[in-house]
């Protein structure tokens, strides 16, 4: 199973699609092709939080296009977060920008110089964006003819009514910029937006760059939803990935890891992973990012320590590590205030009260530890709770203990050090 060479990386190729993000792609980008542009074009939003695909949804719609839109549509792909000042990002955009116009309008006479002269009594407003002028823009300011903003912009309009393809603008990681950056795209859309043949498709977090607009405005995150009302006029929800899927990703990318590392697990172990994926981990397994990190974090963490651990404990530690920051940590560095030792081999075990034989006692204590001084809502405290449930397992204390168990004080460490101690068992 593809999981992107081992690392979080956005796809390209639709044979990987573990996720069914193609056919919402392949679709849009046909009725993004087949739009009448002629007179005005819409900016398209395609809103999801991180991790849900989103940059592959774009380089699937980049895909389609190019492959059965190539004479209809031109490509500019501009992302924002390459770019370490607004002078650079905005230079960076306008000059790709007036390039791919040259290519729709098909005519060499008329020039991306020229172009981007016509253009300028548009990047003329570009300080609205900053504290002032950048060079770039007053250098563009000298450029400026006597006709005003608005001729200029009718120019360019009726020049655009002509191009043989329409440019389509695909924007990503506007939520990753600061809230200054954000603004300055934001705006650039805006004025650029709604010419005959340039159609806008932005990417993005709505509710982070809400949140931003909201704090630039004092107007709160309603506002700035708002507010991008006004600029997206066709605004487009990630699709859903239910549970299932993703837990049969991480199933499939665990048998795949195992393989590849010459581990075997019988019959019941994965039964038992299964059920760990169904009642426990899909609680914070919530987005293919966090699907496809997992997976990745077993097909490099199973060939470390081969032989040296458990290995079905391995990957519940694992799932720890990437779904369960926080209980990784507590169980890494203080599992010893929870647990007592006995004589039977060394063995730390969860220490009891007298009337609590579920762990209810002790999974408590870990979630009002991790709590503490935080205001969380019950869906984090509810998975807290799930999680704490899944460290309680694995020290429980019930027999018989696996070969090479976390529980054994001589392997605990070589769970969290990826790495095989001195005092070898």
């Amino acid at each position: 199973m593809p999981i992107n060479d081992g690392l979080d990386n956005p796809l390209s190729d639709p044979a990987e699609d573990a996720f069914n993000r193609w056919p919402f792609s392949a679709r849009l980008a046909d009725t993004i092709a087949n739009l009448d542009t002629r007179n005005g074009a819409p900016v398209i939003g395609i809103f999801g939080k991180w991790g849900y695909g989103k940059s592959t949804v774009l380089n699937y719609i980049k895909r389609q296009l190019e492959t059965a839109h190539s004479n209809k549509t031109v490509l500019f792909e501009f992302n924002p977060w390459l770019f370490t000042n607004q002078e650079d990002l905005l230079a960076a955009f306008f000059a790709g920008l007036a390039m791919r116009l040259e290519e729709s309008l098909g005519n060499p006479a008329n020039n991306a110089g020229v172009l981007l002269q016509k253009y300028s009594g548009l990047f003329g407003m570009i300080p609205i964006v900053g504290s002032g002028a950048s060079k770039f823009a007053e250098q563009l300011g000298k450029e400026l003819s006597a006709n005003s903003v608005q001729s200029q912009r009718g120019l360019v309009f009726e020049m655009m009514r002509s191009a043989s393809r329409t440019v389509v603008v695909l924007i990503d990681d506007l939520d990753r910029l600061d809230r200054d950056e954000v603004m300055a795209m934001l705006k650039l859309v805006r004025l650029t937006a709604n010419l005959p043949h340039v159609i806008y498709l932005l990417a993005f977090d709505d509710e982070v760059v809400a949140r931003a607009i909201g704090t630039k405005y004092d107007i709160g995150v309603e506002g700035g939803r708002q507010f991008l009302q006004k600029i997206i006029q066709h605004p487009f929800a990630m699709p859903a990935v239910g549970h299932d899927r993703l837990a049969n990703f991480v199933l499939r990318g665990a048998k795949d890891a195992c393989a590849k590392a010459g581990v075997e697990l019988s019959d019941q172990d994965w039964s038992d992973f299964a059920f760990l994926l169904s009642q426990h981990l899909i609680y914070r397994l919530n987005t293919p990012r966090q699907a496809i990190r997992y997976a990745n974090s077993l097909d490099f963490a199973l060939p470390l320590l081969k032989g040296e651990v458990d290995p079905f404990e391995q990957m519940r530690v694992e799932a720890l590590r990437i779904l369960f920051p926080e209980l990784y940590t507590l169980m890494r560095d203080d599992i010893r205030s929870f647990t007592t030792s006995n004589s039977r081999g060394n063995l730390p075990s969860f220490r009891h009260t007298p009337n609590d034989k579920s762990g209810s006692t002790i999974m408590d204590e870990m979630v009002r530890r991790l709590a503490e001084g935080k205001q969380l809502p019950l869906s984090e405290i509810f998975e807290l709770e799930t999680g704490a449930h899944l460290v309680w397992d694995m020290f429980k204390n019930e027999i018989p203990i696996r070969e090479k168990s976390i529980q054994y004080q001589c392997y605990f460490d070589r769970y969290f050090s990826y790495a095989v101690t001195v005092d070898r068992r």
